[in-house]
């Protein structure tokens, strides 16, 4: 069997899958499987956020995330805070269109600190489980089609929903084979990761500490699965 890929999948590749590829690779460099196993992380909507086309409570979110971590830039914090007290509460299609280009202006000047302080968060909560630094997960791969991807480890349900949305556009320009897409919270019997941004190291270290304390259960179920998609 040639390698088979097994990646974990958010919304933007900087906290939650991440540190799944991060336990996970650790874990497969210390024990002998029956066939080569690479552990990887993608997400979804990475393409959407670099070009500032993230939904606009996921942009209010980032900029009070900002907020919240005093990373700001001090001619922006302002504007920031006015936009988030004035639109937390509101439903996105009731934000007037001059408010959502107020929002992605600030959304593209933060994003860049706010994700780099989440991935330190992250890196810093790995290293505590034991993590080499030098291998420590970048952020914000796109999620990439490969031939030899046989598992899809979603960190919740909207993105299975991406996913789906994903493989149907491929399936109509190439003959692929999908891979096989499952919730991980499903695969271990947990509820599923919930992505939370403003938790710091806090959050950071419950992500680690999730995938430590469902590892042999994901690792059962994992390898079960791709012996049964070899054997077919």
């Amino acid at each position: 069997m040639h390698k088979a890929i097994v990646r974990g999948v958010d919304w933007g590749n900087i906290q939650r899958s991440p540190t799944f590829e991060a336990v996970f690779s650790k874990h497969t460099s210390e024990t002998k499987h029956p066939f080569p196993i690479v552990f990887d992380s993608g997400g979804i909507m990475v393409e959407k956020i670099l070009a500032n086309l993230s939904p606009v409570k996921v942009k209010l979110s980032i900029i009070d995330t900002g907020l919240v971590y005093g990373i700001l830039p001090e001619d922006i914090k302002q504007t920031a805070q006015e936009l988030v007290d004035e639109c937390r509460d509101i439903e996105d299609d009731m934000i007037f269109d001059n408010i959502k280009r107020s929002i992605t202006g600030v959304y593209a000047q933060v994003k860049d600190l706010v994700h780099t302080k989440q991935m330190d968060f992250r890196n810093k909560a790995l290293i505590e489980a034991g993590i080499l630094e030098d291998s420590l997960p970048g952020m914000r791969v796109p999620y990439k089609h490969h031939s030899d991807l046989k598992l899809v480890l979603a960190l919740d349900q909207i993105v299975v929903t991406k996913l789906e949305e994903y493989y149907q556009a491929l399936e109509q320009k190439e003959d692929i084979t999908r891979p096989l897409i499952k919730i991980y919270g499903n695969l271990v019997s947990r509820e599923p990761l919930k992505d939370i941004h403003t938790g710091g190291m806090e959050t950071a270290r419950n992500q680690v500490k999730y995938f430590l304390e469902t590892q042999d259960s994901a690792m059962k179920k994992i390898i079960e699965t791709l012996q049964k998609d070899h054997t077919e």
